[in-house]
């Protein structure tokens, strides 16, 4: 496969990851309607909540009963970008399609990996909903407050909130196919190979200046690790940070020689990509 075909392969997977963010995002569970329902239901005669004991764990079970709990079932989006991203390793390797597929094994750790550095993300996530509801509860137990605007709060919350999860998912199943494909990088390491990782995907008015200057072009592992994206996130697993729509795919040398529009990386290449993101 052609380094422009591969492009158009991993632009083509953005995509997939793109709808899937948006079904994820779109099937989130609206908390407003319990949060307009409890306050509705407490409310009293001067506009004030009537609440004997309100206290943060009796809002974090209102929103588990509101559904915020499903938002951290992400499972099956990593599960299926785990799938897509071995479909195109194995496209850039022809004839090495049954050794470069994962182990189950090692498919399950780089799902638990990924799901634990992203737990933190949504937890966050949850926490700030959990502050913003509690703090305009506690609010109204005191400052007479007309529902529309104690809603109004707890919405514009909630459609942040939303944009937030949308993106982390994104860049989480980003995050699970690179994994795979550093998995599948050690894979040709055992037999033999020597590994480098093409920097591949589109070139185009949304391309970031670190990966305009990073990408077709081949790197070791060392040189990755060298290098910056501007954004304090780990290069060989962010690539150009959040949303990033590049990989880090492993091949050989031998591909590297075939194609003209591919270079290898020197030090003057690493220069010229952590200065980019400097301007």
């Amino acid at each position: 496969m052609s380094p422009e075909e591969l492009n158009n392969l991993i632009l083509t997977n953005d995509e997939r990851l793109e709808h899937m963010s948006k079904t994820y995002a779109k099937e989130l569970k609206d908390i407003v309607p319990v949060i307009r329902e409890f306050i509705k239901a407490n409310l009293d005669k001067k506009g004030t909540l009537a609440i004997a004991s309100l206290n943060l764990r009796m809002v974090q079970d209102l929103l588990q009963k509101a559904g915020m709990g499903q938002w951290g079932q992400i499972d099956k989006y990593l599960e299926k970008a785990g799938d897509l991203a071995v479909k195109e390793i194995q496209k850039n390797n022809p004839g090495m399609e049954d050794f470069l597929k994962p182990s189950p094994e090692s498919l399950a750790r780089a799902l638990q990996d990924v799901k634990d550095e992203t737990r933190l993300e949504l937890a966050n996530i949850e926490r700030s909903t959990e502050q913003v509801v509690y703090q305009q509860l506690l609010s109204m137990e005191i400052i007479p407050t007309p529902m529309s605007t104690a809603v109004s709060v707890v919405r514009n919350r909630m459609k942040t909130n939303k944009h937030l999860a949308y993106t982390y998912l994104n860049t989480t199943m980003a995050l699970q196919q690179r994994k795979i494909h550093r998995e599948s990088g050690k894979t040709m390491e055992a037999l033999g190979e020597a590994v480098l990782y093409l920097y591949a995907g589109p070139k185009d008015g949304l391309t970031r200046k670190f990966c305009r200057a990073t990408v077709n072009k081949v790197f070791t592992d060392k040189q990755i690790a060298k290098l910056k994206n501007g954004q304090s996130l780990n290069v060989a697993q962010f690539g150009g940070g959040y949303n990033c729509r590049h990989r880090w795919l492993p091949t050989t040398r031998q591909y590297e020689k075939r194609h003209d529009s591919i270079s290898k990386a020197t030090s003057s290449t690493l220069k010229t990509i952590n200065d980019s993101v400097k301007k």
